[in-house]
């Protein structure tokens, strides 16, 4: 008569098991710091509204702050220097989930009361989708002297079975040279910034860069990622023949 009760207590357990396994942790990043070379260290706080990241206060006199739609889409963010008294702003038009256009201006700050004076438009990039992922990227820039906008470079995207960036091209349309060339490598751990929602800029936010190669300049650079016990990177040391980069990470995880 007892045996029942012992399946059902073996099941019980099992059901347990199971839903903690099924249980994903989800890390933010709330510090990550910055090292290159002897002198040059920058950390950067991240400061959140739920689980959306409203500002980034950088040690070097910047602060970046993020707007959203009201269905939590990021349209726009604004990156004040306080130093340089410049304020970079950065607007995002969508077509359902997917990015079609960023448009860049820039504005100078007044020193006593940080209000925005003369404001330019610089620049826009448009974006091509392809299996639900950025294929290709116009990048237009504003001609000082005519004030018109001229297409300048060209990038196509390719991407791994995991959605992460494989290569990148970037044509500098005006001279018919490659501007930039890179390949990618990466883990199967989740990127520090994974569960932030961020604008797509050339960068990869779902695995860990393990290798980058520069077919321009000819240059191999190793990424030795340092795992902390929810297996997001703790560490990551940046090799191009020898150390020159070291960055840390302080997370809030749930």
């Amino acid at each position: 008569m007892k045996r029942p009760l012992f399946y059902i207590s073996i099941l019980f357990l099992l059901f347990i098991n199971a839903c903690e396994i099924e249980h994903e942790v989800m890390c933010y990043p709330q510090r990550v710091k910055t090292v290159s070379g002897a002198d040059a260290t920058i950390t950067a706080d991240y400061k959140y509204e739920g689980n959306l990241l409203d500002h980034i206060v950088w040690s070097n006199s910047q602060t970046h702050y993020f707007s959203y739609s009201t269905e939590d889409q990021l349209v726009k963010i604004e990156e004040f220097n306080y130093k340089q008294l410049i304020k970079k702003e950065l607007r995002m038009d969508y077509e359902g989930d997917q990015l079609m256009r960023v448009d860049k201006f820039i504005s100078r700050l007044d020193y006593q009361t940080r209000t925005e004076e003369d404001t330019s438009y610089l620049a826009y990039h448009t974006f091509d989708h392809s299996g639900g992922e950025v294929s290709e990227e116009e990048v237009y820039i504003r001609n000082d002297e005519s004030e018109d906008f001229t297409l300048r470079f060209k990038k196509e995207y390719d991407y791994d079975l995991s959605g992460n960036i494989s290569s990148m091209v970037s044509m500098d349309v005006v001279s018919g040279d490659t501007a930039e060339a890179y390949t990618f490598s990466y883990d199967y751990h989740k990127n520090p910034f994974n569960a932030l929602k961020l604008y797509f800029n050339g960068e990869s936010f779902i695995n860990n860069v393990l290798q980058r190669e520069d077919l321009v300049n000819d240059k191999v650079y190793t990424y030795q990622v340092i795992y902390n016990a929810s297996q997001y990177p703790q560490q990551i040391n940046i090799k191009e023949g020898i150390l020159i980069q070291v960055i840390t990470f302080d997370y809030t995880c749930e």
